[in-house]
């Protein structure tokens, strides 16, 4: 189940630590290439993550620290079956490493 969205802002006129703007939505400049081999300026915006935006969700950067997420973070994946030893071989593994006289 996801989290709830944040408190509402307060209504005491404090400025908001995030510097959104009167609608809730942080705004800002940041170059980008413009495919000449230079760059532009594009406009970036964002719901303010203190809930003045009229919507708010959780940044994808975060969705996997939300608890009782009801879908996987991920699937398994090449590297999960990497890192799964075939019954037996973690034992012939160990064997091969104890004959060669390393105690390690």
């Amino acid at each position: 189940m996801p989290p709830d969205p944040p408190e509402p802002p307060d209504r005491t006129g404090a400025p908001c630590p995030h510097h959104c703007g009167p609608d809730g939505v942080i705004r800002w400049h940041q170059p980008r290439p413009d495919g000449r081999g230079g760059t532009e300026l594009a406009q970036m915006e964002l719901p303010c993550p203190a809930g003045h935006a009229g919507t708010w969700r959780h940044p994808a950067a975060e969705r996997d620290l939300v608890v009782e997420s009801p879908i996987p973070t991920r699937l398994p994946g090449a590297t999960d079956a990497a890192n799964q030893l075939p019954p037996g071989l973690a034992a012939l593994l160990t064997d091969i490493h104890r004959r060669a006289g390393t105690t390690e």
